[in-house]
């Protein structure tokens, strides 16, 4: 007997309590692939996943084109409220990348609004994703230096080139006249010091992993025990 599509969604539900699973952290850490995995178990599961990362064109929360900071807010928190609705609505799970900080936070930090101003808009985002009952899987290193220079060294190339050009660009860097790779790092430092708060603050089910070692297959099987899902799902596809 063939069990109905939206049963094998709602039993997916249910195993991991959740419709939104929102990972985060800077540069390196693990995200793009984490998400993918997690994409890949949840759909062979359900059919029903969505994935949503950093750079996706349109995207779902990220409003980088919006100059105006009212407007960004406003289309921002409502782009928020709208993923909560739809999740619920479609009966889905959400794997979302690089949104609850580095993407709308480390956005706003870029154009060099202040503190206040930032905590007073990510303050009302955890509301906003209650009815999902979200779960937050934040990815840090031990030391931001060390881990982004080791990251630089690694990817090589246009992301190198991209790193280098880009603080000098943003009004953050603008104002402090930053530049090149220390720039980068000193604005990774700010960013992480208030996504640590936010992550302190944020009342949902929460894991902090420390990655700094890079022993992936390890913290795999902490995320897969967290979510209460099997580590054999994240073995890689067959060639």
């Amino acid at each position: 007997m063939k069990v109905p599509h939206a049963t094998l969604i709602m039993d997916m539900v249910l195993m991991l309590r959740t419709h939104l699973i929102l990972i985060d952290g800077i540069a390196g850490t693990g995200k793009t692939t984490l998400s993918h995995n997690l994409h890949r178990i949840v759909n062979t599961v359900s059919g029903n996943a969505i994935l949503s990362q950093e750079f996706d064109t349109p995207h779902l929360i990220h409003e980088w084109d919006v100059d105006d900071y009212p407007r960004w807010k406003n289309k921002t928190i409502e782009n928020w409220n709208m993923l909560a609705l739809n999740l619920l609505r479609t009966h889905s799970i959400g794997i979302v990348e690089s949104s609850l900080f580095q993407g709308t936070v480390g956005d706003l930090l870029e154009r060099d609004i202040d503190e206040k101003t930032i905590f007073e808009y990510a303050f009302q985002v955890p509301s906003l994703l209650q009815i999902t009952s979200p779960v937050l899987i934040y990815l840090v290193p031990d030391d931001i230096t060390t881990h982004i220079e080791h990251t630089y060294a690694q990817r090589k190339g246009g992301w190198q080139t991209k790193i280098d050009q880009f603080i000098q660009q943003t009004a953050y860097g603008r104002a402090r006249n930053l530049s090149g790779l220390e720039g980068y790092i000193i604005f990774l430092k700010t960013l992480k010091r208030l996504s640590d708060q936010l992550f302190q603050t944020y009342e949902m089910k929460k894991l902090l992993l420390n990655i700094s070692q890079y022993f992936w297959d390890d913290y795999e099987a902490l995320i897969t025990n967290f979510l209460e899902i099997s580590s054999q799902n994240f073995l890689p596809d067959p060639l």
